[in-house]
């Protein structure tokens, strides 16, 4: 769970542990992270990142493909999370009944 830069509803980061860990080791060298969100539904790890930086996150003009987990936001994260386990679901054990 994440607070945005200016709302104070919550929103939610669901990712896959594996790719969760190797994109913090990749920012930082180490696990850790500080995400936020923003009005225009963009997610964003901002751990270690300048006042600039943050400026620029919360103007909608920042780019950086690998702090960038929009993809990963609410609705998004959620509807990948509902598709694994529908497909875990469907196993062949659980459709022999």
């Amino acid at each position: 769970m994440l607070h945005g830069f200016k709302s104070d509803k919550p929103d939610f980061v669901v990712i896959p542990t594996t790719e969760l860990r190797q994109r913090m080791e990749s920012i930082h060298g180490s696990k850790g992270e500080n995400f936020h969100s923003t009005e225009e539904k963009q997610c964003w790890e901002t751990r270690g990142l300048g006042s600039e930086d943050k400026l620029l996150i919360a103007n909608g003009r920042y780019e950086n493909p690998v702090r960038d987990f929009t993809q990963y936001l609410n609705e998004k994260g959620w509807g990948a999370l509902i598709r694994k386990l529908s497909g875990q679901l469907s196993s062949p054990a659980s459709s022999a009944s």
